[in-house]
């Protein structure tokens, strides 16, 4: 069996502007919807952005029910409460990412049993290799502003 995949594109897919999508694609790791997820949280913490996307989902609470259970923290909104309090302690972080780490192209198995998606015991993880360092930055405009 092995480690499974999941993807939440769908999820934010509708709330991504045009804008953003151009962008992952230009950045040549996104053809799958798995790489697209995770270029795109890297895309939103290097622009700033992830703390107004978060604001912004929760104001559409029916794009996360295919993906999230009832009791999930994102539906809970004390919990995301403090999600987004949170990420406001981000907002004085640069952060520059390496777009063609070959980590875009799967889950780690470690993030997969925290987040309780895959269990070690039913299947020994695939090795990963080592990330490729380079910074690809982009500098088109977005359409979400950063939350202070």
């Amino acid at each position: 069996m092995d480690i499974p995949e999941p993807s939440f594109w769908s999820c934010v897919d509708p709330l991504v502007s045009d804008e953003i999508k151009m962008q992952l694609l230009a950045l040549r790791n996104s053809e799958s919807d798995v790489k697209k997820c995770r270029s795109w949280i890297r895309l939103m913490l290097m622009k700033g952005l992830l703390l107004s996307f978060l604001i912004d989902i929760q104001k559409h609470p029916g794009l996360l029910g295919p993906h999230y259970g009832p009791d999930a923290v994102l539906k809970d909104p004390e919990c995301s409460e403090i999600i987004i309090q949170l990420l406001k302690g981000l907002q004085v972080f640069e952060f520059e990412y390496d777009f063609t780490s070959p980590q875009l192209m799967t889950w780690d198995a470690v993030i997969l049993q925290l987040a309780e998606i895959w269990n070690p015991d039913d299947c020994p993880p695939r090795r990963m290799s080592k990330p490729k360092r380079s910074g690809i930055q982009s500098t088109n405009q977005v359409y979400y502003e950063r939350v202070s």
